[in-house]
């Protein structure tokens, strides 16, 4: 059993939310090969490359990916406090830089993503048409939910460059003092989206059994994903991924436990 779950963005302390996750998955995983026979390939995403990375690490002194290994070491020892097993593999995104290159060249050259003034390249979303959009409507994300999801992320990439709102970052154009890597587009790093695709294919191949995360991610993230998929692969009606499991997320007092609403207690203050 193929089995990809995308993990942490490393820059702070997991809370009750992200545990409740990830405890989910190791009770999935356990009754998949205690009960149902399978041999679990089990591999996590861990994201050491982000502007929330970025950001803390300058806000603290450090290196970004200094600050990453730091928080990526207290969260696996969290999980182990929790009984959770580890992954059999961690796919780290500075590790898989080339594979993710690799990766946005493929959509580039099937005319699925395009490249801006400053190094940015964007997944072109309109190339899709209507099949964009179908995976989250079809796990019960709502148009409003998705808008609103959409709306954030345009807002949050700060381009006019774009063709379409809707349109994705594959690949960053450097920043003056921030992390960077060679690239055909210049130097930059990785968008967030092209992460888990480029080091899914270059683990498990061009198919997955089983991809696991968050609701929360159902849109847009596993959305794009499947968009690049189909991008690289042009591939318009195949599927990539038959199975995906998403966990429910954590309330207290009413409301999603999360760092940004600053109601959140740590895995470490439990324990």
């Amino acid at each position: 059993l193929k089995w990809y779950a995308c993990g942490p963005t490393v820059y702070d302390a997991t809370h009750l939310g992200h545990a409740r996750t990830y405890v989910t998955l190791d009770l999935v995983r356990r009754a998949a090969t205690a009960y149902g026979g399978s041999r679990v390939d089990f591999a996590m995403g861990v994201t050491d490359v982000d502007d929330k990375i970025i950001n803390r690490a300058r806000e603290l002194g450090l290196e970004p990916l200094e600050l990453a290994r730091r928080e990526e070491a207290n969260f696996f020892e969290d999980l182990d406090r929790l009984g959770c097993l580890r992954p059999d593999r961690v796919l780290r995104v500075s590790e898989h830089v080339d594979d993710i290159v690799a990766y946005v060249g493929d959509i580039v050259d099937r005319g699925f993503g395009y490249a801006t003034e400053g190094g940015d390249v964007w997944f072109d979303v309109g190339k899709l048409g209507d099949a964009y959009g179908a995976f989250a409507e079809g796990r019960g994300t709502s148009k409003a939910a998705a808008q609103a999801a959409l709306e954030a992320e345009d807002k949050a990439s700060i381009s006019t460059k774009k063709r379409d709102g809707r349109d994705f970052a594959l690949w960053k154009g450097a920043k003056a003092g921030e992390i960077s890597w060679d690239s055909p587009w210049g130097a930059g790093r990785p968008g967030w989206h092209i992460e888990c695709s480029a080091m899914t294919r270059a683990t498990f191949g061009d198919a997955l059994d089983l991809h696991a995360g968050g609701v929360d991610l159902a849109f847009p993230h596993h959305e794009n994903e499947i968009a690049q998929w189909r991008g690289a692969s042009g591939d318009l009606e195949g599927v990539w991924c038959p199975c995906w499991l998403h966990t429910g997320h954590l309330h207290i007092e009413g409301r999603k436990m999360s760092k940004s609403l600053k109601n959140f207690v740590t895995v470490r203050e439990l324990l």
